[in-house]
């Protein structure tokens, strides 16, 4: 994944998807949610990653996958909260731990 917004997400993949092609994203390692469906309404190579590798852009489906969407991002700022903590601080943070705080400091100024 490579940024989510109110409406979508860019990803990387070794597939060149078409311009209206409806996929759904699996994102293993989360139990909730565990994929987002959407339309792909952009697409480019990477010129700079080697020869097939794709930047999509996916436009989410319905109200249900924008909500799951908003998960995903929060799940990947926990996570690189969680990291900075691990590398900057030597804090050892489980992931519950990590939630907890980037909530607590962040939730009321992230984006509806």
């Amino acid at each position: 994944m490579r940024d989510v917004s109110h409406g979508g997400i860019a990803f990387i993949s070794g597939k060149a998807y078409e311009l209206g092609d409806v996929i759904e994203l699996r994102f293993p390692s989360l139990t909730h949610p565990e994929s987002v469906k959407g339309e792909i309404v952009w697409t480019a190579e990477l010129s700079d990653n080697g020869a097939g590798q794709y930047i999509n852009g996916l436009s989410f489906h319905s109200e249900t996958d924008h909500y799951h969407g908003r998960i995903v991002e929060q799940i990947c700022y926990i996570e690189d909260y969680r990291r900075q903590q691990r590398e900057e601080n030597g804090r050892d943070l489980s992931s519950r731990e990590a939630a907890a705080e980037w909530i607590t400091a962040n939730a009321a100024d992230f984006p509806n």
